[in-house]
């Protein structure tokens, strides 16, 4: 990929191939990496590009350290993951991430969101946060259902993005791009 044309959008003659598979898909994402922020590279991206950036970012992470990895250690993908889930077509794995989301107090940003990871994983951890404070037990009990949802949403995602499924857990990414640029 030597061609210095967002390839997603090329026709030269110089990058006619397209990624072949993880690999690929990880130098692309690193370089996008370099530009700097994800609002500065949503800016200067195209849509489709931007959307295989995510999606290599969630199933390389999710590959690694499952959802609960992703909602503590990247927060900064969330707001982006629904619609790149969408544009994905993995509608069943979007419907459990919007689920897990709601389980999030209200009051939570999606930069603050790996701050209320302990507070979600279970009804009798203390914290130091008066906004988290203010739910009580009974409150907590049923937020901690993230435990159960995170678990369905791991096993489901686990039928698109595991080593054992086509492309090595990268076909959504791969036809999503063959969709677009040929």
């Amino acid at each position: 990929m030597d061609c210095n044309h967002e390839w997603v959008n090329c026709k030269c003659s110089k990058c006619g191939q397209l990624p072949k598979g993880e690999d690929d898909l990880i130098v692309i994402s690193d370089k996008v990496w370099g530009i700097g922020s994800l609002e500065e590279i949503k800016e200067k991206l195209s849509p489709e590009l931007f959307t295989v950036h995510i999606g290599s970012n969630i199933i390389g992470n999710f590959q690694c350290d499952g959802w609960h990895g992703i909602l503590y250690n990247q927060p900064e993908l969330i707001p982006y993951i629904p619609e790149v889930l969408d544009e994905l077509g993995l509608n069943k794995v979007k419907m459990l991430f919007q689920e897990i989301i709601t389980l999030f107090p209200e009051f939570t940003s999606d930069a603050d969101k790996s701050g209320a990871m302990h507070f979600l994983n279970g009804a009798y951890w203390k914290f130091p946060d008066e906004e988290l404070e203010q739910y009580s037990k009974e409150e907590r009990v049923k937020i901690s259902e993230y435990n159960k949802v995170i678990k369905k949403l791991d096993d489901t995602s686990d039928e698109f993005f595991e080593l054992d499924t086509p492309d090595e857990g990268w076909e959504s990414v791969l036809l999503y791009i063959k969709k677009r640029v040929v």
